[in-house]
């Protein structure tokens, strides 16, 4: 016996909002990698070498930099993660759930086993009616 498609849709919604939060609380974790950059920024060269204290100043950048392009990419990724979930539960935007799916299935190992199955589950026939989407 199986589950109707709304009781599968309504589980992967809720775990969307899981995985988007989990996404979103990691993503904050290189706030630390921004913060040593401007400590470092603040901080004199140890040296008096005036190409070492530009290599220096580049270090510190570069902490800053990557730091916040990775809480930034994060949290947007967070972000749509949770809209896919309201997605779902509203049964809409078919096409942006299966690509956010499919770009789940990088995060190992919690986003590749929630992708897979939203994956499976939105290729169901019965589900592709509930979001009004015509096969080919």
């Amino acid at each position: 016996m199986t589950k109707p498609p709304n009781q599968d849709i309504h589980l992967i919604r809720i775990f969307h909002y899981l995985m988007g939060g989990l996404t979103g609380l990691a993503s904050l974790i290189p706030i630390i990698h921004i913060g040593i950059g401007f400590f470092l920024r603040k901080a004199e060269a140890p040296t008096d070498n005036p190409q070492e204290a530009i290599i220096f100043d580049m270090v510190s950048n570069m902490f800053i930099v990557i730091g916040a392009t990775v809480v930034i990419v994060g949290l947007a990724t967070s972000i749509c993660i949770v809209l896919a979930g309201r997605f779902l539960a509203q049964h809409r935007h078919y096409h942006f759930c299966l690509v956010i799916a499919c770009l789940q299935c990088l995060n190992m190992p919690l986003g590749t086993a929630l992708g897979i199955y939203t994956i499976i589950t939105l290729n169901k026939p019965e589900v592709k009616e509930m979001f009004g989407v015509t096969s080919c």
